[in-house]
């Protein structure tokens, strides 16, 4: 079963992202994640930065959520983006972190914000 997600602090953090990133449980990612990944131009390494570092938030059917801003300058279907914000959808077990899917938002932004 998952988890409940921590309740968030004033400043959007979560109550719990003190020391978050030295208990990180280990990231596993779905078929359909990696798939996903490989059609909308994200690496590996960026889903795990964002599940890191971005703030967690509710997503539906008891998920969590985490967003974060990279720099991309690369053309996609005819179009040169600047950036993606890279969105993670997961679901937090007691020895994991099971990536379910994620969305990559091309965009014209110069940086995150």
């Amino acid at each position: 079963p998952a988890a409940s997600p921590p309740r968030a602090c004033g400043d959007g953090r979560r109550a719990a992202d003190e020391g978050r990133d030295q208990a990180m449980k280990p990231i596993v990612f779905s078929r359909h994640a990696r798939w996903q990944m490989a059609e909308r131009l994200v690496a590996e390494q960026e889903v795990i930065e964002t599940i890191h570092r971005a703030p967690w938030e509710p997503a539906r059917q008891g998920r969590l959520r985490a967003t974060r801003w990279y720099p991309l300058g690369q053309e996609h279907r005819g179009t040169v983006y600047k950036g993606k914000d890279v969105r993670a959808v997961f679901v937090e077990e007691a020895d994991r972190i099971m990536v379910v899917t994620v969305y990559a938002y091309l965009n014209q932004r110069e940086e995150s914000g």
